[in-house]
């Protein structure tokens, strides 16, 4: 439910994995993770560079150090070679070039890293290969250094067109300077290009959030958009912030409005929903890193923090540091920790995953683990769909719009209880105040 997000305090990903990352802390199955006969793949590479710390950002950053960026490209390229020499050459359906911020790279270093990893690995014919990138960091030689590469999808990090709220982002990326981002992306061959924007900040209303809505939707007419809530972490410049002025943050009730108003300007000008969060011009735009993350396919992270999946088994990396550069010196995954699936927590996962892509079969559960995920989750079913979280079409479950805004609280009905317990438990009952805040009757959790 993405209403709970900023209330549980974790890092984006937490909510998009099953185990929650904080669940896996102080696990690490590290000889769990081996190649296995699944052959398709998505890849994530993680690069720590970006030209200033986002005010929001709870992730490790090296600002502006051409040496240290250097340094940190010969470990990243060094555990490609690690990886491939442990999964080997597998088929990579999508991939995900992200940080920090890869077009802070030169057009030399771009060609160097993400051309080795086009080379050493094998990507599909047709593979989407998106790159993350900060408007006006980036000229037609980077972005050709990216195409010959495999590139071809940008994601660009607009987070808001209010000056008075990109200053509390601290970004500088205004209307004319996204434009022009796009046009330059357009002319050196770019089609498919996503925005990543925010609500929930400092500053923002339902009004000034609309404005932004309707001048992405109406007049930059990116081919993909992903919404993302604050997440306001603990140590943070944001979260400061917060302790000092809380009353500028938007309200519960606010930022409920702010998910409503993009679903329906979205919704208004053709864009159709490819999942709980992210808008398209048309189905054939969606991303297929995300679908096929939100499927279960296997996933390899590379880099610093990077987050991958493989063999049943969940893991992340060493945050960029002295730990991170020893264990890939040594030839070793550089791995923080990691946590082994058992068969109830897979299929937990590929429900709370598939869902994520809006709809779930349930003959597919029933192929795949020999499990009738309709009788086992009656009560969780029942009461979704009685409480309008949910729309039952047959052998189909779909999410309504209704579940669409309040994810969190849809997929945390399937956590285990050992998860409940841990963390999740004290924000159930934060989550059904808030739901009845907003007009939602707090009817009892399932038991």
């Amino acid at each position: 439910m993405i209403l709970m997000k900023e209330n549980l305090r974790l890092m984006p990903q937490q909510f998009n994995n099953y185990p929650p990352i904080f669940f896996m802390r102080g696990h690490k199955d590290v000889k769990a993770i081996k190649t296995t006969e699944s052959q398709h793949c998505i890849f994530y590479v993680h690069i720590p560079f970006c030209l200033q710390k986002c005010t929001y950002c709870v992730l490790s950053s090296l600002i502006k150090n051409p040496k240290a960026f250097e340094n940190t490209l010969g470990y990243v390229e060094k555990e490609i070679g690690i990886i491939v020499s442990q999964f080997g050459r597998r088929k990579i359906a999508a991939a995900m070039y992200g940080g920090g911020t890869p077009s802070n790279l030169s057009s030399k270093q771009i060609a160097g890293l993400y051309g080795k990893i086009y080379k050493s690995l094998n990507f599909e014919t047709g593979a989407e290969i998106t790159a993350e990138i900060r408007p006006a960091t980036f000229d037609l030689d980077k972005l050709k250094a990216f195409i010959d590469c495999g590139v071809n999808r940008l994601s660009f990090g607009v987070q808001t067109l209010n000056p008075t709220e990109l200053q509390y982002c601290g970004r500088q990326n205004t209307y004319d300077v996204i434009a022009s981002s796009m046009e330059l992306a357009y002319r050196a061959g770019f089609n498919n290009i996503n925005f990543d924007i925010i609500y929930g900040l400092p500053k923002q209303t339902p009004a000034s959030f609309q404005e932004t809505c309707k001048q992405i939707f109406a007049k930059l007419k990116p081919q993909h958009v992903c919404l993302y809530l604050l997440i306001v972490h603990p140590g943070t410049a944001i979260a400061n912030l917060k302790k000092i002025k809380p009353e500028i943050f938007p309200s519960e009730r606010d930022k409920q409005q702010m998910f409503d108003i993009f679903i329906e300007i979205a919704r208004q000008h053709g864009y159709i929903n490819t999942s709980v969060e992210n808008v398209a011009q048309s189905n054939n735009l969606f991303s297929r890193y995300q679908r096929l993350n939100w499927q279960g396919l296997e996933r390899i992270g590379v880099g610093p923090e990077a987050i991958g999946f493989v063999n049943q088994c969940q893991y992340v990396n060493f945050s960029y540091g002295q730990k991170y550069r020893q264990a890939v010196g040594q030839n070793r995954l550089p791995i923080d920790f990691s946590y082994k699936l058992n068969s109830e927590e897979m299929l937990i996962r590929k429900i709370i995953l598939g869902l994520h892509n809006l709809k779930i079969k349930i003959d597919d559960f029933e192929r795949e683990f020999s499990i009738n995920i309709e009788k086992k989750f009656s009560k969780q079913w029942e009461y979704l769909k009685k409480n309008n979280f949910i729309v039952k079409n047959g052998k189909e479950i779909t999410l309504s719009d209704k579940g669409m805004k309040f994810f969190f609280f849809v997929q945390s009905q399937f956590f285990s209880d050992e998860i409940r317990e841990k963390e999740i438990k004290k924000v159930l009952e934060k989550t059904m105040s808030n739901l009845s805040i907003i007009g939602y009757p707090p009817t009892p959790l399932p038991t």
